[in-house]
This record gives C-alpha cells, sequence and structure tokens, in this order.
C-alpha cells in the first residue's frame, strides 16, 4: 500500500467517515498552496478567509515532507509532535482559528483573574498548585511589597489563557549559577546587573537583570506564540535575562524547549569528598576572624550541591526577539554511545536552531535508567549517570527502547524490534539521516553464536542459552539483581557456581558486583583467556601484561577465595535436558595457570564431589580441553561489531572492512547515512605511512560526536549550512558560520568541505591526511574494582593526522602506592612521553576522584606539576593523590584552564625570540625520538625575561579572573592590602 492509502484509509468508501467522532471533523485541509515569492510574507493572511469558508470548523492542518524549507505561511502553524509508532512521512502542522488574530495580552495579574487560575494550574501537582495560588494572592494584595515575585497572566478575548510567575535573582544567586554551570559560555554577567539597566523598570518593577521562571502554563493554542509572552513578561519585570531551573522529578514547563540549556561545571577539585582539616590544632586558643566572603563562598556551595540534581536553562531578551528556525528533517541515532549522545547533545545546543525530530534508538534505555541498581559494568568515564540525567535527553530527543535489525537505504526507514508485554514486535522508523553509533561489543558469546538472555531478540542461526549473558546485555543488571532468580540460586544453591569470563575492565567489575550482592566469593570463578586475539576484535585489556595493579586485584581475589584461571579459551556451551547451562568447554594454553583441585574429601555417605574446579576432558585432535561446571556465565572479553548491526550495515552495502568505513565528514558511502564511535574507521585513502591512526576507537567518543555534529549541521543548518551544492560561496559560508557560533559562546572547529571522487585522485596523500579532524581529548575509564577499590585509567588520544612519536622506551614512570589492604591509601602511576607530556594517569584506591579532573592532566607539560618528578625522585612526594589535592594544583583542574594554556600558548608561539630560540635548541635534535629532559630544562632556562613576566602576567590574570573558584591564591593586591609593603 501506498503511504497516502495508508494515511486516508479506505478512502474508496463512502461511509469511510462515518465512525469518526464528531469533535474530530472540526478540521479542514489546505491541499495545496501556491504564491509569488515576492508576496510569500503574506501568506498568512490568506487563512482567515479560509476559515471564513468553514465557519464550522475551528482548526486548519496542512503537512509538507520533514526535508522542505518552512514557509513564512507555516509560521502561523503549530507542529504537531509524532507519536513513538508513527511512520507518516510528513510534517503536520496545525492552527486554530483563535491564534491568527494575533497573540494574548501579557498583562499584571490582579484581584480578578484569581478566579481562573484554579483552572490554569489543575495539571500541577497539590503542593505546586498551592504555592502558586497563594504567591498571586499576596501579590495581588500587596503588589509593591511583592515586586520580587511577580505573576504576569495571558489574556485572549477577555479569557485567562496562561500565566508565568517570576523571581528576581540577586547578585549572590547569580554567582551561584555562574559557579555551578557554564553560564559565562553564553552571556557577560556584569552586563545584565541592575546598575546596567534604567534602574525601575515597568510600572515600577526593580529593574534588575536575572530572574527565574518560577511557572509557566500557556493554552496549547497560543503555544507557538509563549516566547513573546515571556519575552513581554520579562520586559514588564524589568530584566534582561530569565533561568528555568528544572528539578528531574517535576514536570517541566512548556517553554524549556525555547530556552537554551545551560552544562553543568564541575568543581575545580581532585577528590569528589574534600580533605577534612586536622581534628586536633596548635591554635586552638587563637580567636577566628568570621570572614564574610568565607561565608558566602561556604553559602554558595552548599547551594550548588542542593542542586546537584537540577539543570539550567537560560534565554536573553534579545534571544527571545530572534525566531529560532525549526528544523524538521528526521535524524536517526544508533546506539546510545558516547559518540552518539554528545552528537545529539551538541545538536541540541545550537542557539538558534530547533530540531523537532530527533529520535535515538537505545537498547535498555539510557544508562542512568538503571542507576538505582548496584553496580556491575565498568563505564567509559565520559558522561557520568547525574550529567547524563542533567543533559535531560528525553525530553527533547524521542528515546526508543528498540534494537536495529536492517535497513531500508532506498525507502530511507530502519527496520527496529521491541519487546512489548513479552511480545516481539517489529517497527520500522523513517530517517533522512541516519547515524550509526552503536560501537562494539563484548565477542565471546557472539563467536559461539548464542545471544546473551537478556535479549529479546535472537539472530538468526543464533540460540539463547539460560545462563549464559553477556556484560554488554543492556538487561544484566535486571537479571543479576539483587534477590532475583540468578542471584538466589548462587547463594543457597550448592552445586551453582558463576563463571566470569575476560580481561576487560568488565570482567572485573562483575566479579565486584557479584560479591556486592552477596554472591559468596567460593560461589565466583574468573577465567581469563589468553591476550592474543582476532584481528577485527578489539583488545579492551584492563591491565597490560605485568601489570602491578592487575596483580594487587588478583592478591585481593585470592584473599578473598575468588578462583582465577589464568590461560584458559571458551570453546563451548554445554546444556542439561532442560537446556539450561551446565558447564563450559576450555581450551588451555601452554602458559595456563590456575589452582588444582583438591582430593575429594570423604564422609559417612561416601566420598564428597569437589566442586567449581576444572576437570579433564579427552581430546581427540591434541588440544588439551578442560570442563568447568557452573551454573551462570557471563563474558566479558574483546569487542567486536554487534551481529545485528553488521547485518544491517553489510547486508545493504555499505562498506565495512573490519570496521564501517567514513569519510573525513563521518559520511559513508551512502550520502544519508553517517557513522561514528568505535564501529567506525576513516577510509584507509588519509593514511601516511604508519603515523596516522584511522579507527575511531582510538579518541574519545564524547569529542567524536561533537566533531560528527559540526559535519552534519553543514546540512541540517539553514541560515549556515553548506550550499556550495547550490552554487553557494562554501568558504565565506564557513567563514560566517564560525564567526556566528563564536559569537553565541560555541567553540567550533571549521569542519572540511565535501569532495567529489575526482577531488580525491587530485589530492595528494598528505593533503588528504590534512583534511581528517584531529582528536585530542583523552580516553576515560573507570569502575569499582574488588575490594571497593575505584579504578581510572586515562591516556591521550592516538595520532590522527599528527606525526607520531616513536617511543624510546624510556618514558618516566612517576609512582606512588600507599594501598593499604583495608582500602586507605592510593596508588597512583603517571606515565611521562618523549616530549615531556603526561601520556596517561592510572589510579586505584578506596576514595572515588573527579575523573574530569584527571583528564585535564593528561597531555599537559609535567613541568606544570610543580616538579612533581624532582620532588617525586627526592622522596619528597610519598603520595601523587595527596600532592595533587593540595591548594596549589587547584588552578590545573579548573575547566578554564586549557582555554588559558591555549592562548598563551599562541601568544607565546608569535614572539620573535621565542621562535628562534625553540629553532636554534631544535636545530640538530632527531623530533621522532623526542625531547630529552636536559634539553628541555635548557630551553625554559633561556627564555628571555620579558616572555617570563609577560607568562606570570597572563597566569595574575587569569586568576582574577576566576576569583569565584580559585579562592585560594593570595594575588598581589590582596598582599598590599593586608598593610605589608
Amino acid at each position: 500500500a501506498s503511504e497516502d492509502d495508508v494515511f486516508l484509509g479506505s478512502s474508496s468508501s463512502p461511509m469511510w467517515l462515518a465512525n469518526v467522532p464528531h469533535h474530530a471533523k472540526d478540521v479542514f485541509c489546505i491541499n495545496m498552496f501556491c504564491l509569488d515569492q515576492a508576496f510569500q510574507t503574506q501568506g498568512a493572511d490568506f487563512l482567515l478567509p479560509a476559515f471564513c469558508m468553514y465557519p464550522d470548523k475551528d482548526y486548519c492542518v496542512i503537512t509538507q515532507p520533514h526535508t522542505s524549507a518552512q514557509t513564512p505561511l507555516l509560521a502561523a502553524f503549530s507542529v504537531v509532535p509524532p507519536q513513538a509508532v508513527s511512520t507518516f512521512g510528513h510534517v503536520l502542522y496545525l492552527v486554530h482559528r483563535c491564534a491568527l488574530s494575533g497573540p494574548p495580552i501579557v498583562k499584571v495579574c490582579q484581584e480578578p483573574d484569581l478566579e481562573h487560575l484554579p483552572w490554569l494550574a489543575r495539571a500541577l501537582d497539590d503542593e505546586s498548585c498551592d504555592d502558586l495560588l497563594s504567591t498571586a494572592k499576596e501579590f495581588v494584595k500587596a503588589p509593591d511589597a511583592n515586586r520580587e515575585k511577580p505573576v504576569f497572566v495571558f489574556e485572549f478575548d477577555r479569557q485567562i489563557c496562561g500565566l508565568v510567575m517570576l523571581e528576581s535573582l540577586n547578585e549572590d544567586y547569580v554567582e551561584m549559577l555562574r559557579c555551578g554551570y557554564h553560564l559565562d559560555d553564553y552571556l557577560l554577567a556584569q552586563y545584565h546587573k541592575s546598575k546596567d539597566m534604567d534602574g525601575v523598570g515597568v510600572d515600577g518593577f526593580i529593574g534588575r537583570g536575572h530572574c527565574k521562571v518560577l511557572e509557566f502554563i500557556i493554552n496549547p493554542l497560543f503555544m507557538k506564540f509563549q516566547r513573546k509572552m515571556l519575552q513581554e513578561a520579562v520586559r514588564l519585570a524589568g530584566r534582561s535575562v530569565c533561568y528555568l531551573e528544572v528539578d528531574l522529578q517535576q514536570s517541566v514547563p512548556p517553554i524549556f524547549r525555547d530556552m537554551l540549556q545551560v552544562a553543568p561545571r564541575r568543581p575545580p577539585a581532585l577528590k569528589k569528598k574534600q580533605r577534612q582539616p586536622p581534628k586536633v590544632a596548635s591554635f586552638f586558643k587563637v580567636e577566628k576572624v568570621v570572614d564574610e566572603e568565607e561565608v558566602k563562598r561556604e553559602e554558595r556551595q552548599k547551594m550548588i550541591a542542593e542542586r546537584s540534581q537540577s539543570a539550567l536553562s537560560m534565554i536573553t531578551k534579545k534571544l527571545l526577539s530572534e525566531h529560532k528556525i525549526q528544523v524538521n528533517a528526521r535524524v536517526v541515532v544508533v546506539g546510545a554511545s558516547d559518540a552518539g549522545l554528545s552528537f545529539l547533545e551538541s545538536l541540541l545546543s545550537i542557539p538558534h536552531v530547533h530540531f523537532s525530530s530527533l529520535t535515538l534508538l537505545a537498547p535498555g534505555g539510557l544508562e542512568y535508567r538503571h542507576s538505582h541498581h548496584l553496580p556491575l559494568v565498568a563505564g567509559s568515564a565520559a558522561y557520568s549517570h547525574n550529567e547524563l540525567r542533567r543533559v535531560m535527553l528525553e525530553l527533547r530527543v524521542r528515546v526508543l527502547n528498540a534494537r536495529m535489525i536492517d535497513i531500508d537505504r532506498q525507502g530511507k526507514h530502519v527496520h527496529i524490534v521491541a519487546s512489548s508485554e513479552g511480545e516481539i514486535q517489529e517497527s520500522l522508523v523513517p530517517y533522512d539521516y541516519l547515524v550509526i553509533g552503536a560501537g562494539l561489543q563484548d565477542d565471546a558469546l557472539h563467536a559461539l553464536k548464542i545471544r546473551s538472555c537478556g535479549v529479546e531478540y535472537v539472530t538468526k542461526d543464533f540460540r539463547r542459552v539460560n545462563g549464559a549473558m553477556s556484560a554488554a546485555d543492556p538487561k544484566i543488571k535486571e537479571e543479576l539483581v539483587e534477590g532475583g532468580t540468578f542471584i538466589k540460586s548462587l547463594i543457597w544453591n550448592p552445586l551453582s557456581y558463576a563463571v566470569v569470563y575476560g580481561r576487560s575492565l568488565n570482567a572485573y567489575c562483575v566479579v565486584q558486583g557479584l560479591l556486592m550482592r552477596k554472591v559468596p566469593p567460593t560461589k565466583v570463578i574468573l577465567v581469563l583467556p589468553p591476550q592474543a586475539t582476532d584481528g577485527h576484535q578489539l583488545r579492551v585489556d584492563a591491565f597490560e601484561q605485568a601489570d602491578v595493579v592487575e596483580d594487587k586485584i588478583h592478591d585481593i581475589l585470592g584473599g578473598m577465595g575468588v578462583k582465577v584461571y589464568d590461560g584458559y579459551k571458551l570453546l563451548e556451551v554445554l546444556q542439561d535436558n532442560r537446556e539450561r547451562l551446565k558447564a563450559l568447554v576450555l581450551e588451555e594454553s601452554p602458559d595456563a595457570r590456575g589452582p588444582s583441585k583438591p582430593p575429594e574429601e570423604k564422609s559417612s555417605h561416601g566420598r564428597r564431589q569437589t566442586m567449581g574446579y576444572l576437570e579433564a576432558v579427552e581430546s581427540q585432535d591434541g588440544v588439551v580441553r578442560k570442563q568447568l561446571a557452573c551454573r551462570i556465565l557471563i563474558t566479558a572479553d574483546a569487542h567486536n561489531v554487534d551481529p545485528d548491526v553488521f547485518n544491517a550495515v553489510h547486508g545493504n552495502g555499505l562498506v565495512y572492512d573490519g570496521r564501517l568505513i567514513v569519510d573525513h565528514n563521518f559520511q559513508t558511502t551512502d550520502t544519508a547515512i553517517f557513522g561514528a564511535g568505535s564501529l567506525c574507521e576513516f577510509s584507509r585513502r588519509y593514511r601516511v605511512g604508519s603515523s596516522s591512526y584511522l579507527r575511531h576507537d582510538g579518541f574519545n567518543g564524547r569529542e567524536v560526536g561533537a566533531k560528527l555534529a559540526h559535519a552534519l549541521l553543514r546540512i541540517l543548518d539553514p541560515v549556515n549550512g553548506d550550499v556550495a551544492a547550490a552554487g553557494g560561496d562554501s568558504a565565506a559560508l564557513e567563514e560566517r558560520y564560525l564567526s556566528t557560533s563564536q559569537s553565541r559562546g560555541l567553540h567550533v572547529e571549521p569542519t572540511m568541505p565535501s569532495l567529489t571522487a575526482e577531488s580525491y585522485a587530485e589530492m595528494e596523500p598528505s593533503d588528504l591526511a590534512d583534511l581528517l579532524p584531529g582528536f585530542y581529548m583523552p580516553i576515560a575509564r573507570g569502575g569499582l574494582l574488588p575490594g571497593n577499590l575505584h579504578f581510572y585509567h586515562i591516556k591521550s588520544a592516538r595520532e590522527s593526522r599528527q606525526h607520531k612519536v616513536t617511543p624510546t622506551g624510556d618514558e618516566d614512570v612517576i609512582v606512588t602506592d600507599t594501598l593499604q589492604p583495608d582500602g586507605t591509601g592510593h596508588f597512583c602511576q603517571i606515565m611521562i612521553d618523549p616530549m615531556g607530556k603526561i601520556s596517561s594517569i592510572t589510579y586505584l584506591g578506596g576514595e572515588e576522584l573527579q575523573v574530569e579532573s584527571l583528564w585535564s592532566l593528561v597531555g599537559l607539560g609535567e613541568t606544570f606539576l610543580n616538579l612533581l618528578y624532582k620532588r617525586w625522585k627526592s622522596g619528597d612526594v610519598p603520595d601523587i593523590v595527596e600532592f595533587l589535592t593540595d591548594e596549589w594544583a587547584v588552578a590545573l583542574f579548573h575547566d578554564h584552564f586549557m582555554e588559558f594554556c591555549h592562548q598563551l600558548k599562541l601568544e607565546i608561539a608569535a614572539d620573535g625570540e621565542v621562535k628562534d630560540l625553540v629553532e636554534r635548541h631544535l636545530e640538530n635534535v632527531d623530533l621522532t625520538s623526542g625531547l630529552p629532559r636536559k634539553l628541555r630544562a635548557e630551553a625554559r632556562n633561556d627564555l628571555p625575561p620579558e616572555i617570563v613576566t609577560k607568562m606570570q602576567d597572563r597566569l595574575l590574570e587569569y586568576l582574577r579572573k576566576n576569583t569565584n573558584h580559585l579562592t585560594q591564591y593570595f594575588l598581589p593586591e590582596n598582599f598590599s592590602q593586608s598593610g605589608h609593603v
């Protein structure tokens, strides 16, 4: 059936509208509208006469394809959001006849308006409704005394159709918002102070610049006017910027979608729990001087902690007056990986564009939805649960708990399967642009043609085994919930054992997760396969060979009673007569090791069988095989592509050569399909020798997603997009896009233009390599390991287009180990590459650290760490973590420190004396072998005094600019004010 037949139903029957309710026939449709381009701005003038032709109709609808440009006529309409299962190929616009008469009037709430407020607030919860009504009554009775919380109502045809309640904010509150959110990226808070305004607003309101929306209610018929309504209310209140704080547990007002969401800031600290001062003080008799600034800072930090579960949105009066462009193109993202989430977050951060049709296919839903369970698997550390929750994707993106099984490139839709009430349902999701960001997953079960028991859809030629599951299973936390069937079996059944198979960080985290669920340690067996893997698999070993951390974890496991078998490869899974998991067949490598089976114990009833140990199995091909009885198998080993994703990609002609191949703009061979994340790889045409790493698994997924969003915006952004295909000047357009984005506080890099096959053939290999985007953010992993120890490993990104430095094998390694058996203390290892930069950081300890703070250290020169190497060599630094927790290091963890370093680097590099100095010292140096430590020290000592002074001045400017966070530093002006000379 065609799309029109599906939409209209059986229109050939004369009674096809007989069963439609009468109230649903209150609509007429515009089938065709043609108007000369010179008069398109007057298109809305035709709507009133059209309604006059249908006096019994109150609504008018019109549809158009998602990729069509929005005409001025549609500015009078509102977009009707589609249902989750809708496959209709057009956008539905709707307008009520009352909305054509103009926007409602915004006025100050007065006593006659109070009787209408309960009807408006009926959708709120009881507490919010009572607060709204009481505040409105207080405001009406004493408007002069309650100007801090003004209430405005929207009136249309003498009827109240909405209201807004604001609250003015003082400077301390705004300063708290600046400390807790990246507010400075979008506005200058100092500009909106009351002293920069007239002092008094309309109707006597105090002229403060900042206010907050407490409640916003509007009739859906007039929702397209809500920006104008808020703008008028802000003008009447005498404000110029408006905020909206949304708690994650409460309902969200509709104005949220028209505001710009502000990302939260991380505190500039290494530890999540601040170090407490010693209980015994030497100066206990000295009276403590109360510092007002210190009291304000403590109150500010307390307010930030109370709002750690809140999301902030803002909009200025200027942005309210600008029209937000509607983009209806259907963008479907497959997989909730770091790259996919970052891609959506980057699109939603564009202030002048509203994306109405974003869809995310996330099997199992977003990860934070399972945060109420005990920890079980490791995370990428790119998005914490709290940060992902505060992004509030589900309010702006349609998130489907479904799995992609096929792609129809010709029809432009994705085949998905989802489970509803225990039944598998297949459906279609249409797209205009498809982004494949599913990433790689554990491949141990897939190699045996077994699907994890939590995956409802079983791929062709695969089977499901009761008790066999993968760490990549989206429902593994539900399968292994505390008090569930599997966990009870492990606790109470003496014959039930759990085997964790794999070398990845997930494997060790799963062992800790089972122990946290009260599973006896003797019932848990860890099997480590040989380190060699197939070429297409991605090694995700938690530790390098002979790693100190691995030895520590194995010692802890051995002390608990957890058996560890090293060097055994999974070959086969055996089932009992009830098709449940019975045992594993393992291949023993020559260097395999593990606990041997003790002799069977004798009892009055005969010999008692010893369980949980390897049993010999007869072999006919010379391979040593062992059998291990178990009830539950959890695999967490090397990663590979998901079978369903591979079938969908490879079966539709997309180039897959170990990874999904994309060009420099993340585009596949299909111009409507893009790819990003660990599943993808840049085409080999960009490789220059062996210096370029093309697979995305070597880059930070969050950075990859942001670069993908910037590339796709060239197509999606109707104002600043790429019009080169239409004959426009793409270079001038790129320059305008960058300037526009930077003026709005967005940090973007120029994206490369699209090239034809002829252009590729004419370019040199080195020029092609320069087309690749650069990736600089480090890659972080983290998890909770046995012994309740937090583990973090942060390493620098692989080289994509830069010349790679060949390691000489003499990397400086700084290691301190104060970790005790009870979990106190820390193990920390910092590796410094041949260029003198920090290449990786490894941490193991009982204290939880800020992963983002560790990020900020990777890539910095070792000299930033306050002579750490020399201090460590001389024995002055027994614990790196405690050394970096001191107040001197707070500036290193500030979120603006990297920007400061970049600006300082550009300024110093432009100096002629510095250029001559660098050239002189590098004259006879082979950069591919790195820079010797002695040479780096000589270059620092030869810096001109004026350059050193300039660097010191820039550092002081940076500290002054960020005094709201960096209060620990004593600036020169403070020293002079204290009375010293």
